[in-house]
């Protein structure tokens, strides 16, 4: 048995420190329920950026953080996010099968102009070729 992957990525751009949301999609355009993603920065040195997922039905103040003034202001405690460099800095979120997230929510720590390469998928294993059209792969 083995683990499989049908893997997807994005490349987006960020110059402020506004909390950006971005919807995994697969090909098709259609929202991704995802058990793996990993974010890769390529920015100037002296910053960080957080990471953020809205684990489905899993309670977060996710959904305040993008209207938050300042450049990051988590004041709540248990928060889904990771912190990195935007020089190189990079994240990954490996949930189990039954905690999905459809995006990930970036917030810069200063007005840098980084670009976040960002791979995602939804990680099968090990698979049973009985089941495996019971999972999320995405077309």
């Amino acid at each position: 048995m083995q683990d499989v992957f049908r893997p997807y990525s994005l490349v987006v751009r960020g110059d402020d420190t506004d909390a950006s949301s971005i919807t995994l999609v697969d090909s098709a355009g259609t929202a991704l329920k995802c058990n793996y993603i990993s974010i890769q920065a390529s920015g100037e040195d002296g910053g960080f950026y957080r990471a953020a997922i809205d684990v489905t039905g899993l309670t977060t103040p996710l959904a305040s953080w993008p209207t938050v003034d300042g450049a990051i202001d988590v004041t709540t405690s248990a928060a889904p996010c990771q912190f990195a460099s935007t020089a190189n800095g990079a994240v990954d979120f490996v949930l189990l099968p039954t905690d999905v997230a459809s995006a990930v929510n970036i917030r810069q720590q200063q007005a840098d102009d980084t670009i976040y390469f960002i791979s995602y998928g939804y990680v099968k294993g090990p698979t049973n070729p009985n089941r495996n059209e019971d999972y999320p792969s995405g077309s």
